[in-house]
């Protein structure tokens, strides 16, 4: 069956009313391509050309459908042969414009057409080259006087140059010249001749010297004295006429150009075959000098070293720190030595640093020296030599005299006595420097101080069955530190004893004797009695 969209193609047809192609493909959505549409157009064309001549009834209804066979489809006939060709048709309506076609190719140039207003300027090109210079100007009238300008300041002073403050206009000061150096430019002058910096002598300043070979000497033989310098105290290079004495100096020392400062010398002598160093103090006497140093020709450098008081009086100063090292022969003393951290002043030592110690190693007159200075500069003497080769050192070591010896007299101790106290007779002792032999007391009494002493008795009795005791009081009481005993009873006995005693515990000490043979005891005259200091207890 046609679908309802094909009737109503059908029936618009047949009352002659016209279907645009948009029309028809939307009533007959089967009609899906171009060439569909354009075959059932033909087919609905030849249907209708049948109806008007009589030989169809009625539309096809494959030209209906638009030439799809709806189902169930026969097997269909062959097809016809076309038909002739029917009658013009009257010509339709103009259709709708078709789509803007391409552009075609330009056509020749028309005519010119007439001159068209002018338009607004353009904008300004860029900058063309600059022309060539004009011819110059007549000059201008002159004009009037300008104010005056700031000229050079006041102020200043000798040898001070005008320089830049800071960057403005004009702000300028007079100040010191400072830095320099670099090679001089410009025309040379005096003896000198060309430009720097490669000047050449004037012939006026050769001919004052001859040339021979490698030597320049001055045509003048009376000339002895070569001084330079720019300023008012010059540096001499000089001779003696007689040729002995040759000296470099600054502010010559015979004639200084400034007398108010000092004068150096250094002179080389034929006479003294030696090298000298010589000063001259500012405002001294022309031609007044200190030697300060001098080689001789036994190879010898000689320091004279200060003389005057107040002032540091070593010859030679070693070091940059507060505390230096010193080699000093202090003139108008018997001494000579090393210092560290302390000087000679001409009457006193003073510290460099008074918050550190000092020391000295010195030769004082006959015997060689090591001493200290605290902090504040409070003097001991930790080890000392003499002119008797005695090393003495209170902290350790005491020397020889540090002794005592002497032989004990004769005398009789009664029977049966004990630790008896053996007189040792009266003064001079043989050997007693320090006064250790008490004889009022018949002690042996050491000086104060922590001593570590060697204390020995030797003797002759006529009984035995004794003991020889050497005894230390305490401080409370007497103790018995050393014996030796003979027990056996024999017309003589040899005794002796002998110990090493700290007197921490005590300073004094007497030899005893034990007499336990019933009968007296004589003492014979070989008796003695000794002690040595051997030095101090830690």
């Amino acid at each position: 069956m046609p679908s309802d969209g094909e009737n109503a193609v059908a029936k618009a047809l047949v009352s002659g009313k016209i279907l645009d192609t948009d029309t028809i493909q939307a009533l007959l959505p089967r009609l899906t391509t171009q060439d569909a549409l354009l075959q059932w157009s033909r087919q609905l064309v030849d249907s209708l050309q049948d109806i008007l001549i009589g030989k169809r009834s009625q539309i096809s209804p494959n030209a209906i459908v638009g030439g799809v066979c709806q189902p169930p489809c026969g097997s269909g006939g062959t097809a016809g042969p076309p038909g002739p060709p029917g009658p013009a048709g009257s010509t339709g309506s103009a259709g709708p414009a078709g789509p803007t076609g391409s552009t075609g190719p330009a056509g020749p140039t028309g005519p010119a057409g007439s001159q068209g207003p002018q338009g607004p300027p353009g904008t300004t090109g860029a900058q063309g080259p600059p022309g060539t210079t004009g011819a110059q100007g007549p000059p201008g009238s002159t004009g009037p006087a300008g104010p005056t300008g700031p000229g050079v300041p006041v102020g200043g002073t000798a040898g001070q140059v005008l320089t830049k403050n800071s960057a403005t206009n004009y702000d300028t000061i007079w100040a010191a010249v400072t830095g320099g150096g670099g090679s001089p430019t410009g025309p040379a002058g005096g003896d000198l001749t060309g430009t720097y910096p490669n000047p050449t002598l004037t012939p006026a300043a050769k001919s004052k010297w001859a040339l021979s070979s490698a030597t320049l000497t001055p045509v003048d033989p009376t000339v002895t004295t070569l001084a330079w310098g720019p300023g008012t105290v010059k540096g001499d290079l000089n001779i003696n006429a007689a040729g002995t004495i040759l000296g470099m100096d600054l502010n010559s020392y015979s004639a200084p150009q400034d007398l108010t400062k000092p004068s150096w010398l250094l002179q080389m002598e034929t006479v003294t075959d030696a090298l000298h160093v010589y000063r001259r103090a500012p405002n001294a006497t022309a031609g007044t000098v200190t030697e300060m140093l001098r080689a001789d020709a036994a190879g010898k450098i000689i320091i004279p070293g200060p003389a005057a008081a107040g002032a540091d009086q070593s010859q030679l100063v070693l070091g940059t720190g507060a505390a230096k090292g010193r080699v000093a022969a202090l003139p108008g003393l018997d001494w000579f030595g090393l210092a560290y951290n302390a000087s000679y002043n001409g009457s006193a030592w003073v510290q460099d640093n008074t918050a550190k110690p000092s020391w000295r190693c010195y030769e004082n007159g006959d015997g060689w020296v090591i001493d200290r200075l605290a902090p504040g500069g409070t003097p001991s003497t930790p080890l000392q030599i003499d002119s008797g080769g005695n090393l003495l050192a209170p902290g350790f070591v005491r020397g020889r005299n540090w002794g005592c010896w002497h032989g004990i007299p004769g005398q009789t101790v009664p029977a049966n006595q004990v630790n008896y106290t053996l007189t040792l007779g009266t003064a001079p002792a043989l050997w007693d420097p320090l006064g250790i032999i008490a004889f009022q007391y018949s002690q042996l009494i050491f000086p104060a101080g922590n001593w570590i002493v060697f204390i020995w008795a030797s003797m002759e009795a006529t009984q035995g069955i004794g003991q020889l005791i050497i005894n230390q009081y305490n401080g409370s009481a007497w103790v018995v530190r050393s014996k030796q005993s003979y027990y056996a009873a024999a017309l003589v006995i040899d005794y002796c004893v002998s110990g090493i005693f700290d007197t921490r515990y005590g300073q004094q000490f007497y030899i005893g004797y034990t007499n336990g043979s019933g009968n007296a005891s004589t003492i014979t005259t070989y008796a003695s009695i000794g002690a040595v200091i051997l030095g101090s207890t830690p």
